[in-house]
């Protein structure tokens, strides 16, 4: 994998307040932390939709499934974490 590329980001005074208060609201330890929290969602997002075609009613058995697994971990619950809990204790990662 290579370097994580950095660029500026220009924000006016207002948004930048906007994102100081929500990644701190979030819990994020940073503005960096909180960003690449919502890439990650995105592209989860992205993968499903490419890949998949869900019905109204699997989407919102879906997000009622999503509602409870947040406030079991108040939050904090990566992508990784979602795939070892659906395969299993005796399941292997795979790298």
């Amino acid at each position: 994998m290579s370097k994580k590329e950095k660029f500026p980001l220009y924000l006016s005074p207002e948004k930048k307040a906007i994102l100081e208060r929500r990644y701190q609201e979030d819990g994020s330890r940073s503005i960096t932390a909180f960003i690449e929290r919502a890439v990650e969602q995105d592209m989860v997002a992205g993968i499903l939709v490419d890949e998949y075609q869900f019905g109204s009613e699997d989407l919102r058995r879906r997000r009622a499934e999503s509602v409870q697994n947040v406030r079991k971990t108040n939050g904090r619950i990566s992508l990784e974490q979602r795939v070892r809990g659906a395969w299993g204790e005796d399941d292997e990662w795979q790298d």
